[in-house]
């Protein structure tokens, strides 16, 4: 299984319709009509030199010009870690090595440290859900006109409320004390909660900056105030450290870097050439600040590093399509990955999301920007249906979309295998590997647990009645036959795409657990009282309740909504114990059989659910399962 169809799965198709042919074709963005710079032959040219010279001459800006190497300094000193500026991000990063144990020089050009603005903003991650998380990072994105980095932003909404709690935490120390704005946005059908820290009442968050700048001192970072970083020090192609270039006297402070540099070195709105040269949507505006000169990103630059490309006309145009853009089916990039929300905007904002996959390529492959959509049988009736409420159209220019140019898969391993070797055929700068890992979908997930449970169940029918001896022979040889499964499987899998040792930060569920061991508590209430065959993991009961959901999920997989379908044990808990009154007349039957069905569907529902969060979050699914089977106990 390739990692196209991995991250086909996590779009959940079934709701889409089914699997079979289901199209993909590749699109492409093409870079505007704009005229680009080139760099000279060999890097930033130096200053003096005659690639310089003519660079200059050329209209290469000054601030390209990298300058002769400083050698001569004033004072030397190491640390751990050295980091170029003392503003919010500055101070943080201070903080967090200061809080690893590195010790921490800082360059800072101002006699102070410094900060702007009133407020700061995170997501309520504990209120919060995974697709609201999304839908927000989409949303600020749409705010952005689409020319922030979706991968940074959803740093930011992951990280903010931890790194605005130390901030407030740190700054009411000193007596900053801030006001708390709670919001809650609606985006894409999702709700986010938001909570701001508010200083507009004192000083901004200049205060809380001063307290924090002294705090981090006492701690034990050493800042050079007045001490811009004019230079970066570099072996070979590392660099090692900064170089700072005292306001007092013009000489020059060498801060060595054992374990390397952080640059928070601020923006470059006080240097006009610069900011014409990388924002002209700026020029004539009035700017409030001069001192951010964008030192420190000069020296960044002239050591090699690149700086995020100027954004550029919306007159942007690939070739023609197989399919309309609007039409919002699931896109995958040259990795194999969802990189935006398909249903955001036209295709003038395109190049907004894939041009840093020319930079992957150091721009020199243009097929670097081909993507897939990926889009279900039925594309026709949803096309039907979004034409009601959205302009879009089936037709490119004088090209009517036509299925029968698309790549086709009767299953999602075809599908992605036939991919791949289109992409390959047309010679894509594309990466695209096998990751049969991560390769369940919902559907699987729901089919795998159901049929074993059906197996388990007939395997317990056989287990009635056997001798002891003959039990003990099948209850040893299962788990060794099941390790070895297991083993089998993890042998066909690459070694690239074997789960990793370390998993990213995550929280745990807690509401399914809460949810089922409510589950558990009802089931309890009845226990005794149920007749034989009907009890927890009884060979009958599961065996109906998993049998029918292997067959609503193996037939009906395009009409059943797994969300929707999980409302069902509550109906059979609800309706076994209305019954409960009744079973002078009815019996204990029918009631213990619901009773028993909602709390099996409710447990496989729940594993379903718990898989498929781990795999999206790449945390291993037994850390997410252990709790469930904790609270059932």
């Amino acid at each position: 299984m390739s990692k196209l169809a991995s991250n086909l799965s996590r779009r959940d198709l079934l709701k889409f319709g089914g699997l079979s042919a289901v199209g993909a074709l590749g699109m492409s963005a093409l870079a505007g009509c704009s005229p680009k710079v080139v760099a000279p032959e060999g890097g930033v040219p130096k200053a003096g030199s005659t690639a310089a010279t003519t660079g200059s001459a050329d209209g290469v800006p000054s601030f390209l010009l990298t300058p002769e190497p400083v050698t001569d300094f004033a004072e030397t000193h190491e640390y751990d870690v050295v980091v170029v500026g003392a503003g919010e991000s500055g101070l943080a990063a201070i903080h967090a090595a200061r809080a690893a144990g590195a010790s921490v020089g800082v360059l800072q050009s101002l006699p102070i440290v410094q900060t702007a603005g009133n407020m700061g903003a995170s997501i309520d991650l504990t209120q919060t859900s995974e697709a609201g998380i999304k839908a927000a990072v989409s949303f600020i994105s749409y705010k952005s006109d689409y020319r922030s980095s979706a991968e940074q932003v959803e740093a930011w909404a992951r990280n903010s409320q931890e790194a605005l709690a130390w901030w407030e935490e740190a700054a009411a120390a000193g007596g900053s004390v801030f006001q708390p704005y709670d919001y809650v946005v609606n985006c894409n059908g999702h709700d986010v909660y938001f909570h701001a820290n508010t200083y507009f009442h004192d000083e901004g968050h200049q205060k809380g900056a001063l307290v924090i700048g002294d705090a981090v001192q006492a701690e034990g970072a050493e800042i050079f105030f007045e001490t811009p970083c004019v230079q970066l020090l570099k072996e070979g192609d590392r660099v090692v450290g900064a170089i700072g270039k005292r306001k007092s006297d013009d000489k020059h402070v060498l801060l060595k870097a054992k374990k390397g540099v952080i640059m928070a070195a601020g923006d470059y709105v006080g240097d006009t050439e610069m900011l014409h040269y990388f924002t002209p949507d700026a020029k004539g505006l009035h700017q409030a600040v001069d001192f951010r000169n964008g030192t420190g990103l000069k020296a960044a630059l002239w050591a090699g590093a690149q700086m995020c490309p100027a954004s550029h006309t919306k007159m942007v145009h690939g070739e023609g399509p197989k399919v309309r853009f609007e039409m919002p089916y699931l896109f995958l990039d040259r990795h194999g990955k969802r990189f935006m929300d398909e249903g955001c905007c036209r295709m003038g904002y395109l190049n907004e999301f894939t041009n840093k996959y020319l930079a992957e390529v150091d721009f020199a492959e243009d097929t670097a920007v081909k993507f897939f959509s990926i889009v279900p049988t039925n594309w026709q009736e949803r096309y039907d249906a979004w034409k009601s409420f959205s302009d879009i159209s089936n037709h490119n220019a004088y090209r009517n979309v036509d299925p029968e140019a698309w790549v086709k898969g009767e299953t999602l391993e075809e599908l992605a295998a036939n991919m791949i070797a289109y992409a390959d055929d047309q010679k894509w700068a594309h990466d695209y590997t096998v990751e049969a890992v991560s390769s369940l979908s919902t559907l699987r997930v729901v089919l795998c647990f159901s049929s074993a449970y059906v197996l388990g169940g007939f395997l317990a029918f056989l287990g009635n009645g056997m001798a002891p001896l003959q039990l003990a022979v099948l209850l040893t040889a299962l788990p060794l036959t099941a390790c070895a499964c297991v083993r089998a499987a993890f042998r066909s899998i690459p070694e690239a795409a074997l789960p990793h040792r370390l998993f990213p930060r995550f929280s745990y569920p807690w509401k399914l657990y809460v949810l089922m061991a409510l589950y558990s508590f009802a089931y309890g209430l009845r226990q005794m009282q149920m007749v034989d065959g009907t009890g927890r993991g009884s060979t009958y009961a599961t065996m109906i309740a998993s049998a029918v959901v292997f067959a609503s999920a193996w037939f009906f997989a395009d009409r059943v909504v797994l969300i929707k379908a999980s409302r069902a044990p509550m109906l059979f808990m609800v309706c076994g114990f209305l019954l409960v009154p009744a079973q002078s007349v009815m019996g204990d039957a029918v009631s213990s059989y619901l009773i028993s069905i909602s709390y099996t569907l409710m447990h496989v529902f729940t594993l379903v659910l718990l898989c498929s969060m781990a795999r999206k979050s790449g945390v291993p699914a037994p850390v997410l399962v252990a709790p469930l089977y904790a609270v059932q106990l």
